[in-house]
């Protein structure tokens, strides 16, 4: 088996690409990386490919979503990998399995992976981490046991339902407090452009996804969100730390 090995991921607070990344090195050393916030051509039948995305309540990022729509999997043999912080991956799995079957990929396996929250980093806190990247490894094993005995595998059986659940509305923005200095980090660096480089406090909320990004990179942790929010938020939370829930793993 010589595959070329890819991964494609959105990683808003960098979880998700780790996951994709310690699987996709347990299949080779030379990995190829592509971000959904850039230009990707396709992929062809020779590729190995694993898409790796965050769940947000349940469901894909309809960002992440539209855009993986306009790419061509050519044929390339897939894993499909959703990544969420502790809670539930719910519906996600099967939808981006069924958008990769549209959009011509040939998903070989499927990876429910565990990774830090992104608005309560207590929650899952620094995973994936070495067991995590344990029990991957010896699922990309299996999986490259799979592509070798067969030339046309089948797809795995993943939960989730059809229709899926309904899409929730961002609630809140990230609010800025007194320690913004203006660097514009967080303008340069959100996906959907929804923060104003003249004005960081200023973010859209029709563009905003709440993925969290801003908070997680600002230098000076000007960013969060607001306090009763997180309050109930952590709250709700908080009902998931007591137990560390394995990455489930499709083949």
């Amino acid at each position: 088996m010589d595959l070329s090995v890819h991964t494609l991921f959105f990683s808003p607070t960098g979880g998700t690409r780790k996951a994709a990344s310690l699987f996709a090195h347990s299949l080779s050393s030379h990995v190829e990386e592509h971000s959904l916030e850039q230009p990707v051509t396709g992929f062809s039948s020779d590729d190995f490919v694993v898409v790796a995305l965050p769940v947000f309540t349940g469901r894909l990022p309809a960002y992440a979503r539209e855009k993986l729509k306009a790419i061509n999997g050519g044929g390339a043999k897939t894993v499909a990998m959703t990544v969420y912080g502790n809670r539930d991956f719910e519906d996600a799995l099967l939808e981006l399995q069924d958008l990769l079957i549209e959009q011509n990929f040939r998903p070989v396996a499927a990876i429910a992976a565990v990774a830090q929250h992104s608005m309560m980093s207590s929650l899952a806190a620094h995973r994936p981490d070495e067991q995590d990247g344990a029990q991957l490894a010896e699922f990309a094993q299996k999986v490259a046991e799979k592509l070798v005995s067969c030339d046309c595998c089948n797809s795995p059986c993943v939960p989730g339902n059809r229709p899926y659940r309904e899409p929730e509305p961002t609630p809140v923005i990230p609010a800025t407090n007194e320690n913004c200095v203006q660097c514009g980090l967080c303008a340069a660096r959100c996906p959907v452009g929804a923060i104003d480089p003249a004005d960081p406090s200023h973010i859209n909320p029709t563009l905003c996804i709440l993925c969290m990004r801003c908070a997680g990179i600002c230098p000076t942790k000007a960013k969060d969100l607001p306090s009763p929010v997180r309050e109930n938020i952590s709250a709700f939370l908080s009902q998931f730390q007591a137990n560390r829930r394995p990455n489930q793993l499709f083949l």
